[in-house]
């Protein structure tokens, strides 16, 4: 670990040189990730490293860097808060900001970068209503931006923690949204994992010729794909 650590700390040093911002991003995340790998994960280390990359890019005038180095800060912060066993209130304050940083740029990819951020702790902590939240947003989002496949997905995690929390008809009316739009996404595996959820959902709403139906189709589509664990 030592010796990946002084690498990647020689590493960020050449790229602030270079003013090189992906350069930067990538040897921050390198040096917060051997301070994590330690015995004992170096927490402190890890937020400072990630602080000083947003003042490194703040100093340069960069505000897509600056914003960039926001998110990875909100990331460490929640990744420091899990390991501590402590409030994240930090963390989604800092990841708040860099959200609303994108929104303002325009950056929908990098704003919903930050709210799969936050959606992956929530599920982590086993927050799932404050998961269901985030979930919401990014669907919104999804939906006024086009994107078929994360709108798809995010309404999938919605279904399934109404599923967790036994709220089963609010679970049916998500999964029935998520497939479709799965389906028409043209993505397969997502479309598979929707239709897993619609058939369970079916399932715990005693539509049992439904979920049959579900079930009979995730089959055949489990084969098409040679997918033999998701059959």
């Amino acid at each position: 670990r030592g010796e990946a650590l002084v690498y990647a700390r020689q590493s960020l040093d050449v790229y602030k040189a270079l003013r090189d911002r992906a350069g930067v991003l990538s040897a921050l995340n390198a040096v917060i990730a051997a301070h994590a790998t330690a015995d004992l994960p170096e927490t402190a280390s890890m937020v400072e490293v990630a602080s000083s990359g947003l003042s490194f890019f703040q100093g340069c005038g960069d505000e897509i860097g600056a914003a960039a180095a926001l998110h990875l800060l909100a990331a460490t912060e929640f990744a420091a808060s899990h390991v501590q066993g402590e409030d994240p209130r930090t963390a989604q304050e800092t990841a708040k900001a860099a959200q609303a940083n994108f929104r303002d740029m325009g950056a929908v990819d990098s704003e919903i970068g930050v709210l799969q951020t936050m959606l992956f702790r929530s599920l982590v902590s086993h927050h799932w209503m404050e998961a269901v939240e985030v979930a919401q947003d990014i669907a919104y989002i999804c939906q006024t931006s086009g994107e078929k496949e994360m709108h798809a997905v995010a309404l999938d995690i919605i279904a399934n923690a109404y599923l967790l929390k036994e709220n089963f008809r609010k679970a049916l009316k998500t999964a029935g949204e998520a497939f479709p739009l799965a389906n028409g996404s043209g993505n397969a595996k997502i479309a598979q994992g929707a239709l897993h959820t619609l058939a369970i959902a079916q399932l715990l709403n005693r539509d049992t010729l439904g979920s049959m139906s579900s079930a009979e189709e995730l089959l055949a589509r489990c084969h098409r794909l040679g997918d033999r664990q998701g059959c």
